[in-house]
């Protein structure tokens, strides 16, 4: 059982690791006004190693391994204007075939000096750094792709992302709905003394099944998740932080149905987060205590959640962990990162320990092709 996770450990040992900067999930860059008409080819890939480890009856473990690979060409029409165009491709080990196609296409247009738009294939899943009981992380290379709109507005004190999904598009007669998710991450600077820092974090989804134009005989359902905390980050000494952050979850289905499709253990629900973590370079260790009494949530990790995943029918009404995380990384040049997450929960409710091991390598590469 705990073979692949070895064989995990074992590869990340030969690693020599130094120290890097920022998350290297992230993808997200604003325009800085710093071309005028270009013409370059970019070249975004992950090679990933995945494996859960869950024992739950809320979800299976399994093991992601592949890689996902998207070049797009990036046109600068301008100093506020971005184009890219290519593809995004995702291959599982062991398939001979593609397992996802898509086409890309992206317009970001700089509306003022930190306030950006973004149509057609926007900066998803984990660019929208979303907490893990709202936002599971294997969907990072499950689902990668989101296209819709996005405003990304970053300031010293102030950073938001807003943006709309839309997951299922409808023409009319179609059997089956149109769904959407539109989401906001807000972080506020509250206070700031010395090296002790004050914030409110704020995370809000909102997700929709429904349509007025399809024959789908299934009945609307909109859900609603919400996050509400502080955050408290305290410098230590130079590149080592501790952060403190408490978080109250909300869960709200309206009028869901009690059988059939969209059908819902529960209406409403509460959950409490309180993680803090150790930072210093390239290491981030981490602990958390979670407790969640009725709480959905569509995207989450199962395994924290209060209903099991889609079609299994488990429920439970309160849910309790102990989780701990421990993350390093290296830089081997600014576009390409490796990097080793280990997460363990501690079911408090069933004494059931159950752990995930990630291994990832990155490359976000741009070739200048003309300058126009």
């Amino acid at each position: 059982m705990y073979f692949k996770s070895l064989v995990l450990c074992l590869l990340f040992c030969f690693c020599n690791l130094a120290a890097m900067q920022g998350q290297s999930f992230k993808t997200l860059e604003l325009l800085r006004d710093s071309t005028d008409q270009a013409l370059n080819l970019r070249l975004e890939s992950v090679s990933f190693v995945k494996n859960n480890e869950f024992n739950s009856d809320f979800t299976a473990g399994f093991t992601g391994i592949g890689f996902s690979l998207k070049p797009s060409l990036e046109y600068w029409a301008s100093r506020s204007t971005r184009i890219n165009t290519g593809v995004f491709l995702l291959k599982y080990s062991g398939q001979d075939k593609f397992f996802r196609t898509i086409p890309i296409f992206t317009v970001q247009q700089k509306l003022g000096q930190n306030l950006d738009l973004v149509l057609g294939s926007i900066y998803g899943n984990l660019n929208h750094e979303l907490d893990e009981p709202l936002y599971r992380i294997d969907h990072f290379y499950q689902d990668n792709v989101e296209y819709g709109l996005q405003l990304l507005y970053q300031k010293p004190k102030i950073k938001t992302d807003l943006w709309l999904a839309w997951n299922e598009f409808i023409l009319n007669g179609d059997s089956f709905q149109e769904q959407f998710t539109a989401g906001v991450n807000l972080n506020l600077a509250l206070w700031e003394k010395n090296k002790l820092t004050l914030s409110l974090p704020f995370q809000f989804m909102f997700f929709h099944y429904g349509g007025e134009i399809d024959t789908s005989p299934d009945p609307v359902l909109s859900i609603i998740n919400s996050k509400i905390g502080l955050l408290l980050n305290y410098v230590i000494k130079d590149k080592t932080s501790f952060c403190f952050d408490p978080a109250l979850y909300v869960y709200n289905g309206f009028n869901p149905p009690v059988s059939g499709v969209h059908a819902q253990a529960f209406d409403k629900g509460l959950a409490l987060y309180l993680k803090a973590h150790l930072q210093h370079k390239n290491l981030k260790l981490s602990f958390a205590y979670w407790k969640a009494n009725q709480f959905i949530a569509p995207r989450g990790e199962y395994l924290l959640l209060s209903v099991g995943e889609l079609g299994s029918g488990v429920s439970s009404f309160c849910k309790s962990f102990m989780n701990a995380g421990f993350n390093i990384h290296r830089a081997i040049k600014k576009s390409i990162r490796l990097e080793f997450d280990a997460r363990g929960y501690y079911d408090l409710e069933n004494q059931k320990f159950s752990h995930a091991l990630g291994l990832y390598f990155f490359i976000n590469e741009l070739f200048p092709v003309k300058q126009f």
